[in-house]
């Protein structure tokens, strides 16, 4: 905002303040609704606040249902996925980090290939790779760095493979953080593929636990609202700790590509 006068700065705050509460206003209703019991929220589902607060619904949760407390002592049915979230949360990690860093890898080697060898069949790929939403965010990173680097490195007695790990990918941080950050939040929150693999209740993931949460009796509202906020929480904190590297990666991908 450098060299903007004072009413268009003002406007662009306003504008960021509008966008910023567009995205955080829907999670108003998921975090009040956490934060009461089912029956409070089922009493007067035309309450703004919650009559009373409590932290019941994530100390159930975070237990594996076996801390119910008083506000759980009336409910005669609590679905068995509940007691999974432990499991399913830790699965839904596993899962995430394997698919980010499995496919990290093979788009950087893809996109690597593509940047520097400048053959038909390199751009009969790149224009195929559209599939892959991966590797044409990281290929303006390989195609901006001069070949130069990899011909000193080379003299310097390093190999091609050598000068990709040690000269390249660490100069590729934004592009390579940006694509992380992407895959990590669409294998998190991937909901189909799990719970069609996912048969056994030790493998589920958070996605297939917080569906189990709706039944032909009875959805669970305040217990699905709070398994969203925290399996929000992965997602947040990797967003906040690359939030340079994502930026700078995503517009540099939206200028070079």
């Amino acid at each position: 905002m450098i060299g903007l006068s004072r009413p268009r700065r003002l406007v662009l705050w306003a504008l960021n303040l509008v966008s910023i509460a567009f995205l955080i206003l829907p999670l108003v209703p998921v975090v009040l609704g956490s934060l009461q019991s089912e029956k409070s929220m089922q009493k007067d589902v035309r309450a703004l606040l919650p009559s009373e607060v409590t932290l019941a619904n994530f100390k159930l949760i975070l237990s594996g249902g076996r801390s119910k407390g008083p506000i759980f002592e009336q409910v005669t049915y609590l679905p068995k996925s509940v007691e999974q979230f432990p499991t399913a949360f830790g699965n839904s990690l596993i899962v995430a980090l394997a698919v980010t860093f499995t496919t990290l890898a093979a788009a950087s080697l893809s996109a690597y290939t593509v940047a520097r060898l400048r053959t038909p069949w390199t751009q009969a790929l790149l224009q195929l790779s559209l599939v892959s939403r991966m590797v044409p965010l990281v290929v303006p990173y390989f195609a901006v760095f001069p070949a130069e680097l990899e011909d000193a490195a080379r003299i310097d007695g390093c190999t091609r493979w050598q000068a990709l790990l040690r000269i390249i990918l660490p100069l590729s941080t934004p592009g390579l953080a940006a694509g992380g950050v992407i895959l990590f939040i669409l294998s998190w929150h991937e909901l189909l593929i799990p719970l069609i693999v996912a048969s056994r209740p030790e493998v589920m993931t958070v996605p297939v636990i917080l569906a189990g949460l709706v039944s032909d009796y009875f959805v669970f509202f305040t217990l699905m609202m709070a398994i969203c906020l925290l399996g929000l929480l992965p997602t947040l904190v990797l967003v906040l700790a690359l939030q340079r590297y994502v930026v700078r990666g995503l517009v540099a991908g939206a200028l070079k590509g």
